[in-house]
């Protein structure tokens, strides 16, 4: 059945692209990789199951002239990296508030404790990650709270 089949194909570099037909193609999907797939282009023609279900590592996806497509480790800590900068920035602005007011009230014992906490959330991107995606996943820093996703 067509509509679990998808086109994958080499895009750019290393990349991937996905060709999702359309429901009411009524040609063969070899046809529509003739039409939509760059001339010279390698590609395949997948079951959907055969592409990776987790969207939050989308751009860590190679081309494998293999098995199609395949996550690029480094690209995917990369992507848990910004997720960690995206959940601190909050918690930086809040401390960065607190901070200037321990400062109009000459608590330079509260200064230290927040410049130390704001210190341990700039260091979380030095947060030596697994080389599995599914250690990845798992890999959230206490400090970060509750993982938004």
């Amino acid at each position: 059945m067509q509509n679990n089949k998808k086109i994958i194909y080499k895009f750019g570099i290393n990349g991937v692209a996905v060709v999702y037909p359309s429901p009411t193609w009524k040609s063969s999907l070899e046809e529509l990789a003739t039409k939509d797939v760059p001339t010279n282009t390698p590609y395949k023609i997948v079951d959907s199951q055969a592409l990776p279900q987790d969207y939050n590592f989308r751009t860590a996806w190679i081309w494998n002239d293999t098995t199609g497509i395949e996550i690029c480790i480094v690209k995917a800590k990369d992507i848990w990296l910004e997720h960690y900068r995206r959940a601190r920035t909050p918690l930086i602005e809040k401390l960065d508030i607190d901070f200037m007011r321990a400062v109009e009230s000459s608590n330079t014992t509260l200064q230290k404790e927040i410049a130390a906490k704001k210190q341990a959330l700039r260091d979380v991107t030095k947060t030596e990650l697994p080389n599995t995606l599914d250690g990845i996943k798992a890999t959230w820093p206490e400090i970060l709270g509750e993982k938004p996703f």
